[in-house]
């Protein structure tokens, strides 16, 4: 992608969908929609904001994944290991303004029972992909959020036996979004 967003100026529109197992307000989901996250002194329970679990208190290492798999601070693959050295505390990535098809999050919502209820899965999505300065030329793919089907609250799910259950097999909602594609 990163390829092709440097040959061609262009940034594609992204839509990522699944369990994230991270809250609104957590470290990773600012990662996701912000582009940047600087984890020093984060805890590695903190990181998807559910750090109620327990467990040992352990900060995240300067550097988060194996050397070998050559990921850099920029969440791109790096050709060279001075690349990842560099990362120290810092992650970004270049896929641009991010967005969830349900924000504003309240702390009522929720997609699962765990904690008593918490919003741990998102459809993130790129609405425009046309940076500042490229070639108007360019055909241009855009996705527009329609609608979405509103979260229902902790309590409702309380209110049915929680999930699980007879009606409903899984332990989370389903996360349903409708979008329009358009060429440019």
């Amino acid at each position: 992608m990163q390829r092709w967003q440097s040959r061609t100026g262009v940034q594609p529109s992204l839509l990522m969908c699944g369990d994230f197992n991270s809250t609104p307000n957590s470290p990773l989901h600012q990662l996701i929609t912000s582009g940047q996250l600087n984890y020093k002194g984060i805890a590695a329970k903190q990181v998807s904001g559910q750090e109620s679990h327990g467990g040992v208190y352990r900060e995240l290492p300067p550097i988060l994944l194996p050397q070998c798999l050559f990921i850099n601070g920029n969440c791109t693959y790096a050709s060279e290991k001075k690349a990842i050295n560099a990362i120290n505390y810092e992650l970004s990535h270049c896929l641009g303004v991010i967005k969830s098809s349900n924000e504003p999050h309240t702390l009522e919502e929720a997609t699962t029972m765990q904690n008593n209820g918490a919003t741990v899965d998102y459809i993130f999505y790129s609405e425009n992909n046309r940076p500042e300065g490229a070639n108007v030329s360019q055909r241009i793919v855009n996705l527009e959020l329609q609608g979405c089907l509103s979260h229902i609250s902790a309590k409702d799910i309380g209110k049915i036996g929680g999930i699980p259950n007879v009606y409903h097999s899984s332990d989370h909602m389903p996360v349903v979004a409708q979008f329009r594609v358009t060429v440019k």
